[in-house]
Parts: structure tokens; sequence; C-alpha cells
């Protein structure tokens, strides 16, 4: 994926997710806030045919980080906006919030509270509703 930041400069993004490079990615409705190796970059504006790699949010929650499960928010068969709250995991004494990347149906919950996770485990699916 290649950004290009407000002074023109240009970054080629290809983690390597077999080291200790991390990748973890955040669409907001106007922005996407990218976390990569230590550093937060925020994307406000995207060219046109920039972006050479396509982030998509499935409708498979997987952890972002390795963790503990601190709550789980909703229960199966619960209606979601996007940007609700679905889970948060604790890691290294800091929280991450997992919201809804879509209006959906949590359709079913693959973890509990105190669960303590790896980094691309599935916690819960979704079904996207129109």
């Amino acid at each position: 994926m290649k950004l290009k930041d407000n002074y023109g400069n240009v970054y080629d993004i290809k983690p390597n997710l077999s080291s200790n490079s991390s990748l973890l990615f955040k669409k907001l409705k106007d922005k996407i806030i990218l976390f990569y190796n230590h550093r937060i970059y925020v994307i406000e504006k995207i060219e046109e045919g920039f972006v050479q790699g396509e982030i998509s949010f499935g409708e498979e929650i997987l952890a972002p980080i390795t963790g503990k499960v601190n709550k789980v928010v909703v229960r199966e068969g619960d209606v979601v906006n996007e940007g609700d709250v679905l889970i948060t995991i604790e890691s290294m004494k800091m929280e991450m919030i997992i919201t809804s990347p879509k209006y959906a149906k949590v359709e079913k919950i693959l973890c509990k509270e105190g669960d303590v996770i790896g980094q691309g485990k599935l916690l819960l699916k979704l079904k996207f509703l129109s």
C-alpha cells in the first residue's frame, strides 16, 4: 500500500507479519487511523487511485493484538450500529476498543471475558444489515 503525507513524501507500506512489525487500522467516516511500526498515521484524504492495496472490513472481527478479553459488550442476536463497542481487549496495561465496522447483527461470539487471545484470533462474527 502506498501512502502520501501532507509534505508530498510517499511511503510504501509492506508489513512483514512474521517479524515484530504490526499493521493495525481503523476506518472512520472520512479518515483512516493507521498504526504501523510503533507510529500512528492519520490519513485524511486519499487521492483516487493512489492507494494500491484495498482496506476492507469483513463480517469476521479478528483480534488486532495479543491480549486479554477485558469485556464483551454485546450478546449474540444484538443489532449494532457502525462504531458501537463490541469488545475491549487489554494488552500491556492499555485497552483497545473493538467497534463494529457497519450496521450489523451479532451472529456468533467466539470469546469470553478473561480469555487470553492471540493476534488474528476470530473474536466474533457479524452479519451486515442494509
